[in-house]
């Protein structure tokens, strides 16, 4: 009999690969380092087994970014190649391109996949074929392109396929499908399998078996519990509010407390206010009148006091210019008193004559610059060293060394090309070292036998002699004729230095001449100055009489002027003082009414308070304003206490703060109350003034022990026949028990390594099962049941459905696990995420999930393939297990690490070469085992015996079905 199931898996310039063929009909391990395309290969089996492509699942990547990383072009194919009920038969899909967001479309055709309907054969190797002509190729093979509910239809066998029978996922039931699809991506993504998810996975595949999966309140009594909610709100609204409302019902109460006070006190201060304004309006009309006459006095005393002022300082004035005068004539005469004329006369003339003489001398001498002099003879100076230290050192120069060598010609027709300055340098000198002469004269040789008819040949062409000046040898090599141009050089220099001493002597002489003209013009000046001195001595003595008249009249003014400001200091002290009496009043007067203007003023609604005193008042009134209005002021008592009140008006106003400071916190600490509440009731009680507010605040508070009572009978009524539903929400997790039952017979045959035992357990939550078991007795029978009993029950059930009006299956119960290893011992386990060993976890859930994907199937002869993505969490022995329960039970397992394993009967190893992937067969290396005896051991007689009893209660069943159980004979 044939195997239902996909046969190979083919990529065409998908992804990362030019091309890949996989055979998927035994399990095999995709190997290769990461990031070379081994997930890419497995999770793309999802395009054939899931319909929608929003239900596919590429954990990372967003769906547009998958389809363009898979189909690039419109040459991209990725192919399943299945055996059907209907024979061969071949799925796949194709790439829009990017002008369509990288779009897919799938389709089928009959028969087996060939390269050839595919690719085109060319010098440089296989090209994929355009859609175009693929398809029209492929019409003979009953070519269609599917949409997913095609696809769906055709691979379940229910619904509209479009004439296409593939028969790959054959479920029981139309709901099937959806369930085998949650399962098969939970199958890939193993991680997320906890405890709520496989609660949730449990219930949603087995939902047919159960009676209800849930009581809902919300939805069976729609409007009886939105009812029950609004007056639960309600209810919860008030009681959070309500140790507010008590703070503002007590602080409205204090508040109208401190008002009532704040009236008494501002009675008091403004009686004591209009007593105080008059006794000050008094004493202030004496002070200002004494004020007058002492300010008329002051101003004839200033008047005169000016005059006198003015004459003062005109003296004072006169007498300045007049001293100012007499020190610079005295200053004068005294500077001259010693001076002779004549004798001045006579300097100037001798002076006169001697810069004559030296402005002659200067005409007569050269004229040249010192500095250009002393330049020209600073080089002959340096050129005569040169010559000197060449003569002193002749027998040691390069130049009378190499003539004795080479001879004159040859040294001179030499040097026309090289510098002469080489041959005035030593030999065993700083500048140049002579280790080995007959070195250099071999180069020197080398260099001239270059020279050939009047040219010096070198490398790359030659330089014809005529060019170049040959050098004066004798400069270098004879003594005579250096002695000879030394000699020349030294007269030069004493003609040069003796006409710098000349031009530095004509220097000199010009600036005396300039110095004796400078003293020239200082006599002449003195002398004109002089002339002033004898006329200034004329005029003293008649300056120093009009100082001495002008001192007089000064101090008799002076005198006068003192006797003015004694008498208007008296006067301004009288002022002073009436002044500082006035102002102490208006002081004391200001401050009170500072004080008062300070304190808050009073509600306008407070007039009906003030109307007790309206019956005497006769007391003057002030221009000031007042707390009150002109109307209201009219109604204060005239005063019967003394005069002196400042004290106790200060004290009344710091009282009257305090208490309306105090008012003032207590009216805010209200406000931050009521607007607490407001807020968290969005205004519900709020009305138009604060005083209709707290009435109905207060209403609220006293009606709230009537509301808690109609909700407890509202709840009361709703309770009522709740226990038919609960009963089957009970049943429902019998129902579960017996899935799990049925599930643990699949698994019984199942070992993986050293996993000897599996069993799912299936664990009440006791407090809500115990809860809804004694609710529903007592509900079917409230004549045999406890009242007190049932009451409290119900009341449990009530508050648990007040926050949770859905009570799911799921609820009630915890899976855990029974793992017997090869040992014998046993561990149980409360969920997947308690189980330390990864090994086992993954096994537990690879090996659930096959088994709930079976129970949706029919077919027997079915081959699944499915993406073991934890297969490197696995050790070799455990993998190995996993791998041959899974194939047992009509699965293909497809794993994928860097490493190789035997854990799978074929291996491919992918290699990638400028970034893209060739996978063909020749890839594939297939292991031959050599089976053992060992290998998987049935399960004892102890073990059957213990299940003996379950599988006489679930015989009947067991006829029913006709599951693909794994026994204990699989080696």
């Amino acid at each position: 009999m044939l195997t239902t199931g996909p046969t190979r898996l083919i990529f065409i310039s998908a992804a990362k690969f030019s091309y890949a063929e996989v055979d998927l009909t035994k399990p095999l391990h995709l190997v290769g380092p990461n990031n070379v395309g081994k997930t890419t290969l497995v999770n793309v089996l999802q395009l054939l087994y899931v319909d929608k492509e929003s239900h596919m699942s590429f954990p990372g990547y967003s769906w547009r970014d998958t389809k363009s990383y898979y189909f690039p072009n419109r040459q991209s194919y990725v192919l399943f190649e299945c055996m059907t009920p209907e024979g061969m038969q071949v799925v796949g899909a194709y790439g829009k391109g990017p002008a369509e967001g990288h779009d897919i479309q799938r389709f089928a055709f009959s028969g087996e996949f060939e390269k050839g309907d595919f690719l085109n054969s060319t010098e440089e190797g296989p090209v994929p074929r355009e859609v175009e002509t693929v398809k029209q190729t492929l019409s003979l093979k009953e070519f269609r392109e599917l949409e997913a509910r095609n696809l769906r239809a055709a691979l379940t066998g229910i619904g509209e396929s479009d004439g296409l029978n593939l028969g790959l996922v054959p479920v029981r039931d139309h709901n099937g499908y959806s369930k085998f699809r949650d399962l098969f991506k939970g199958l890939i993504r193993l991680r997320q399998l906890d405890q709520s998810a496989l609660k949730e996975t449990l219930c949603s595949t087995y939902a047919s078996e159960v009676e209800s999966l849930e009581v809902n309140l919300k939805e069976a009594h729609a409007e009886e519990f939105e009812t029950l909610q609004r007056h639960r709100r309600d209810i919860e609204d008030l009681e959070r509010i309500e140790p507010d409302i008590e703070e503002a019902l007590r602080l409205a109460h204090r508040q109208s407390a401190l008002r009532r006070r704040l009236i008494e006190t501002l009675i008091q201060l403004l009686q004591a206010r209009s007593r105080n304004r008059t006794v000050l309006r008094a004493a202030k009309r004496r002070l200002r009148h004494q004020l007058q006459k002492t300010e008329s006095a002051l101003q004839k005393r200033d008047k005169r006091k000016r005059v006198l002022e003015e004459k003062r300082d005109k003296l004072n004035r006169k007498l300045g210019r007049l001293e100012g005068e007499e020190e610079e004539l005295t200053k004068l005469t005294e500077e001259f008193s010693g001076f002779n004329p004549e004798q001045a006369r006579s300097r100037i003339d001798e002076l006169e004559d001697k810069r004559s003489q030296l402005l002659a001398d200067i005409k007569s001498v050269d004229t040249d610059d010192p500095e250009q002099i002393r330049s020209r003879r600073d080089r002959i100076e340096k050129k005569i060293h040169q010559l000197q230290k060449r003569l002193d050192g002749i027998e040691d120069l390069m130049g009378p060394l190499l003539k004795k060598r080479l001879g004159k010609k040859r040294l001179q027709r030499l040097f026309q090309i090289l510098n002469p300055r080489l041959l005035d340098l030593n030999a065993n000198g700083e500048d140049i070292v002579l280790s080995d002469l007959d070195t250099l004269l071999q180069r020197i040789d080398e260099q001239d036998n270059r020279f050939e008819e009047g040219r010096w040949h070198f490398p790359g062409g030659h330089l014809s002699l005529d060019a170049l000046s040959a050098p004066d040898l004798a400069d270098y090599t004879d003594p005579a004729r250096i002695e000879d141009e030394l000699k020349q050089h030294r007269k030069e220099y004493k003609r040069l230095d003796h006409r710098l001493e000349t031009a530095r002597d004509v220097n000199a002489k010009r600036e005396e001449a300039e110095k004796i003209g400078q003293r020239v013009e200082h006599l002449r000046s003195r002398l004109t100055k002089y002339k002033e001195a004898v006329e200034a001595e004329e005029r003293l003595e008649s300056v120093r009489s009009e100082i001495d008249n002008q001192k007089d009249k000064l101090k008799r003014t002076k005198e006068t002027l003192a006797d003015e400001k004694s008498n208007t200091q008296r006067l301004k002290q009288k002022r002073r003082e009436h002044r500082s009496q006035l102002a102490q009043l208006e002081e004391k007067d200001d401050v009170i009414e500072k004080r008062i203007e300070e304190l808050p003023s009073p509600s306008p609604a407070w007039t009906c308070h003030l109307t007790v005193t309206a019956a005497e008042n006769s007391g003057p009134q002030s221009d000031q304003p007042s707390l009150l209005s002109s109307d209201e002021s009219s109604l204060l008592l005239p005063s019967k206490e003394p005069q002196g009140t400042s004290g106790r008006i200060l004290r009344l106003a710091d009282e009257y703060e305090d208490t309306q400071d105090q008012k003032s916190r207590v009216s805010s600490r209200l406000q931050t109350t009521l607007d607490r509440i407001h807020e968290g009731t969005y205004e519900e009680y709020k009305k138009e003034t604060r005083g209709e507010t707290l009435d109905e605040l207060r209403d609220q508070k006293e009606g709230l022990a009537a509301r808690r009572h109609t909700l407890k009978t509202l709840w009361d009524e709703l309770m009522t026949g709740l226990g038919r539903k609960v009963n089957d929400l009970l049943s429902s997790l019998d129902a579960v028990q017996s899935v799990v039952d049925r599930i643990n017979r699949r698994l019984r045959g199942t070992s993986v390594s050293d996993l000897k035992r599996l069993r799912l357990e299936v664990t009440p939550i006791k407090s809500k099962v115990d809860l809804l078991k004694r609710f529903a007795e007592q509900d079917a029978m409230p004549l045999f049941s406890s009242k007190g009993a049932r009451e409290e029950d119900a009341g449990r059930l009530r508050s648990l459905l007040q926050d949770h009006p859905q009570i799911h299956l799921t609820d009630l119960f915890n899976v855990g696990f029974a793992v017997t290893t090869a040992d014998g011992e046993t561990k149980r386990y409360e969920g997947l995420d308690n189980i330390q060993s990864n090994g086992t976890s993954i096994t537990i859930k690879v090996l659930v999930h096959l088994v709930l994907i079976g129970d949706l199937l029919k077919d027997d002869a079915l081959r699944l393939p499915f993406y073991l993505d934890e297969a490197s969490s696995l050790d070799e022995s455990n993998l190995e297990g996993v791998v041959q329960a899974a194939t047992d039970m009509g699965f293909v397992p497809v794993l994928a690490s860097p490493t190789e394993s035997t854990a799978a009967s074929h291996l491919y190893y992918l290699q990638s070469e400028g970034g893209r992937v060739y996978l063909g067969p020749e890839h594939r290396v297939e292991l031959r085992r050599k089976e053992t005896s060992d290998q998987r051991e049935p399960l004892g007689e102890e073990s059957l015996r213990e299940e003996s009893l379950e599988e006489e209660s679930l015989e009947e069943e067991s006829l029913k079905e006709k599951p693909r159980e794994l026994t204990s004979d699989a080696q």
